[in-house]
């Protein structure tokens, strides 16, 4: 899984605390090592939580610009190439690889206005640059939307290796059905392994929870926690195949009903747990890649703000 390595002094406590918040919330996944930790499996588990950081966060502080592992951190982020965001939280005087490496870039602080916001917003940009969601997309059947999302990005996956994650948005969940047989897809919306979980609170997110698939006129807005992407996606590889990782999280009809439904504050807030989920998942894989329906729903909508970019296939054809 990937991160943001937040890198802090002894005293930054407040400091770190309001910026895991806010990163939290705009769905950023955040490591940072306990404030005191310093042994050797510690180390260990810092520089391997380093090397796994898609971005470093650096809070310029007296306490972290004093400290000889916040410099030995951003030493080894600067040797891997990983993207840093300097940001101030004292007014403390650059030394060392603050002042060297850190100091043309340290543009917004904790104190200014809407510096937070500003970082969070960074932060998350580059987030959703490690991880690219597209959406095949035309409102139009039959014109090969599935073929791409299974043929191409399967092949896409072979060549380039990587961590590819294919997602089946359409109730005829035609995509799920290239890769298992009815049987296999129905056990998998039987357990809420499937898509539906990205919208409702499930049986996947609790034993004791009711399938939001068994109740198609109304829809759940209870909170639910992320599932680990090995509890909702399918491997598509087989064990010990070279190159990576191709997961599919599988579709099912009973997403339709969103279709259907009217209650525009329940819509809105599922649509805010898919956007979530998604954000989630961008942390385990390098794409992920929609199969859409061919209509203009309120799932086109989803997948639409979820999105970097779509593909439209089309027929040559008048």
């Amino acid at each position: 899984m990937s991160h943001a390595f937040i890198v802090h002094g002894l005293k930054d406590v407040d400091s770190l605390l309001k910026v895991h918040e806010a990163l939290r919330q705009a769905g950023v996944p955040v490591w940072y090592d306990a404030p005191g930790a310093d042994t050797e499996e510690s180390r260990a588990t810092i520089s391997e939580a380093i090397d796994k950081a898609f971005a470093m966060i650096v809070l310029v502080s007296a306490s972290s610009v004093r400290s000889r592992e916040a410099q030995g951190q951003i030493e080894r982020a600067i040797a891997r190439g990983t993207t840093i965001f300097p940001f101030r939280t004292d007014n403390a005087r650059l030394s060392g690889v603050f002042k060297k490496e850190l100091a043309s870039s340290l543009t917004t602080g904790l104190m200014d206005e809407g510096g937070l916001e500003k970082l969070v917003s960074d932060v998350r940009r580059r987030y959703r640059r490690k991880c690219p969601v597209l959406s095949v997309m035309n409102l139009k059947g039959g014109v090969g939307k599935t073929t791409i999302s299974s043929q191409v990005f399967g092949a896409w996956q072979a060549t380039l290796g990587g961590r590819v994650l294919l997602i089946d948005l359409d109730p005829q969940y035609n995509l799920t059905q290239t890769f298992f047989d009815m049987e296999a897809a129905d056990r998998s919306a039987i357990s809420d392994k499937s898509v539906i979980s990205l919208f409702e609170r499930s049986r996947l997110h609790a034993s004791d929870a009711t399938s939001p698939a068994e109740t198609w006129s109304s829809l759940s807005v209870e909170p639910f926690p992320a599932p680990a992407p090995e509890e909702i996606a399918h491997p598509l590889m087989e064990e010990g195949a070279p190159g990576g990782v191709l997961d599919l999280i599988s579709g099912q009809f009973e997403i339709s009903k969103y279709a259907f439904a009217t209650d525009a504050a329940a819509l809105a807030a599922i649509r805010d747990n898919f956007l979530r989920m998604i954000d989630h998942l961008r942390s385990a894989y390098d794409l992920i890649v929609f199969d859409t329906n061919p209509n203009a729903t309120f799932l086109t909508k989803c997948a639409l703000e979820a999105s970097d970019r779509v593909i439209a296939p089309m027929h040559p054809d008048m």
